[in-house]
């Protein structure tokens, strides 16, 4: 295969996708009859231990309460991992995905939402108004959340949470030679100048895991395994 060739016929492989789950310290007004209104955010080391729990994660369409999905799985979520930025994903969708929905991804439609149980909060009821709080809501900041699943979803709630296919695989005619194609990364208009942004750029090459020590396995250790939180 030269330059300027056109790509074989795709390989029936794996699609994989990654994304930002959550940003750090970025506040974000919550308003909802469950929940109440309140602005929050979360710190970096939040969700070390959840992914430490990576086999508990599952991969859902909008947290599983979509009629045509339900409860049932459409992604298998392979890794999570916290950079100085934000928290990232990544995994693979499963055989039999609308062929809408994976061209939603590759378009730049969908985005990353997280399921999780606040364990260790710290709540401010009255912060008065600030620059950062124009209407002086309780503020909520996150230390600690147990995550439960790491789901696609049309609308969400951080700009930069967005998902896209990473890769395709294309086997050669000539050989058994399989080609690697990276996709470049999706751009978004954002911010009041609407200039493009890559949301991406922080995302560290595979393996993520390189660039952090490896969170302890709760399940093995003696002194963890029984703790209340997991």
């Amino acid at each position: 295969m030269s330059i300027g060739d056109a790509l074989p016929a795709p390989v029936a492989t794996e699609r994989t996708i990654e994304g930002q789950v959550v940003p750090w310290n970025q506040w974000l007004e919550v308003d909802n009859p469950r929940e109440g209104h309140f602005i929050e955010r979360f710190l970096p080391g939040s969700l070390r231990k959840s992914f430490g729990l990576l086999r508990r994660l599952k991969g859902y369409m909008e947290h599983g309460k979509t009629r045509t999905f339900e409860r049932a799985p459409v992604m298998q979520v392979l890794d999570a991992w916290e950079t100085g930025t934000g928290a990232f994903f990544q995994a693979t969708l499963l055989d039999g995905i609308p062929p809408f929905i994976v061209d939603g991804i590759r378009r730049g439609l969908y985005g990353a939402s997280l399921g999780a149980e606040p364990i260790e909060v710290e709540r401010t009821r009255f912060p008065g108004r600030s620059a950062h709080n124009p209407k002086g809501l309780e503020e909520r900041t996150y230390r600690e959340l147990r995550a439960f699943d790491i789901s696609l979803t049309a609308s969400p709630a951080y700009e930069s949470a967005m998902v896209t296919l990473r890769a395709n695989d294309y086997l050669a005619d000539y050989s058994n030679a399989i080609f690697r194609v990276g996709i470049e990364p999706v751009h978004f208009l954002a911010g009041p100048s609407r200039r493009p942004r890559d949301y991406f750029a922080d995302i560290p090459p595979y393996r993520p895991r390189d660039y952090l020590a490896d969170p302890p396995d709760y399940f093995a250790d003696p002194e963890l395994k029984d703790d209340w939180r997991l």
